[in-house]
């Protein structure tokens, strides 16, 4: 059995998460995404299913009330 993994760049990898092209290439410099081969940035599939379950920024959830 042949495991494939499908590999993308910054830009596909941009439009499949909704961010701009430079935001991919920082969460790649951070660590957070992909690997560096040969200049390029290489991101899997899997890599953008784990980053879309956690994504940077604080939680969405309900705000709370000011306090007077």
């Amino acid at each position: 059995m042949k495991l494939q993994v499908k590999l993308l760049g910054t830009k596909e990898a941009a439009k499949r998460l909704g961010l701009t092209e430079r935001r991919v290439r920082v969460f790649c410099e951070e660590g957070r995404l992909g690997t560096l081969v040969s200049g390029q940035w290489l991101i899997t599939e899997a890599e953008l299913r784990v980053f879309r379950l956690n994504p940077p920024g604080r939680p969405k959830g309900r705000r709370r009330k000011k306090r007077v």
